[in-house]
């Protein structure tokens, strides 16, 4: 996995371009180049090549674009540093479906599965849709929670909306329905999205609850722009509840949960409007 640290120490190394002492401008790229690919090389080790060269080469390529997608897609890339060298990931691949599932205690339809405290994913050898979907998804968990902490107050609609909305697919379909429950008006407060207990729902009502929750996620990133929700997140890791957060890093225009719905309804309302019109 291409970990944040890999990234720094590429920037540090290019910046060594601008040195004007010659001793300088060698060592800050050598000994920067070197630093990240140790990062790489770590990778390679722990996908274990001589059990599944091809599925491990592809895995090693595909996760390092999509930790570089997801970094920069949350706000992530540029600014924190973790996931660094003393604290890097681990990528564990099973032989077979069942010895995944055994080791892993993971149901028998799994494809992949993260333990977010460890900073593991594992899957098993040939597992396409581990590539195609729940790799992004689990990675996108990971790298959420590995940013933002345990300690802090992060409610459930946000941390998998943040997972969820990384599926370009998933952020489509959820677009289509919570217009549909908007214009129904059988959308959930915010309040109720807070204290809802997902395994506790209905499958309708619990395709609805990630349906929001990957609406509400896409409205604050792509309406917002992802360096606030950079800060937002800083924030809520630093032990920030939700009110004081986004009234710090939107004090102009969504200063609490309250405000945060309003405005995210009334993007549902100009949306709604809009495709009537285009509709006639």
């Amino acid at each position: 996995m291409l970990f944040d640290g890999a990234i720094k120490f590429l920037h540090i190394a290019m910046e060594g371009f601008n040195q004007p002492d010659p001793l300088d401008f060698n060592l800050t790229i050598h000994q920067n180049t070197q630093k990240a690919q140790a990062i790489i090389r770590e990778l390679k080790a722990c996908l274990d090549p001589e059990k599944g060269p091809e599925f491990s080469d592809k895995m090693s390529v595909r996760l390092e674009e999509e930790y570089k997608n997801i970094t920069s897609e949350l706000g992530f890339t540029r600014y924190d540093n973790f996931w660094l060298w003393d604290n890097r990931a681990k990528v564990y691949v099973y032989g077979t479906a069942s010895e995944f599932a055994s080791a892993c205690s993971a149901p028998a339809w799994a494809a992949g599965k993260a333990v977010y405290g460890k900073r593991e994913i594992s899957t098993y050898e040939g597992s396409q849709e581990f590539l195609d979907k729940t790799m992004r998804h689990e990675l996108g968990h990971l790298i959420f929670r590995d940013y933002i902490g345990f300690k802090g107050e992060v409610p459930l609609w946000l941390d998998e909306g943040v997972a969820q909305w990384l599926d370009k697919d998933k952020r489509a379909n959820a677009g289509v329905a919570v217009r549909a429950l908007f214009s129904g008006k059988r959308l959930y407060s915010l309040d109720e999205l807070v204290k809802i207990e997902v395994k506790t729902l209905a499958r309708l009502r619990a395709q609805e609850f990630y349906a929001q929750a990957v609406s509400l996620t896409g409205y604050m990133i792509e309406k917002n722009g992802s360096d606030n929700f950079r800060k937002l997140c800083s924030q809520l890791r630093d032990g920030k509840d939700m009110n004081t957060a986004l009234a710090f890093t939107y004090p102009q225009t969504i200063r609490s949960i309250c405000e945060l719905e309003k405005a995210w309804k009334k993007s549902l309302e100009v949306t709604n409007e809009t495709s009537s019109v285009y509709s006639h």
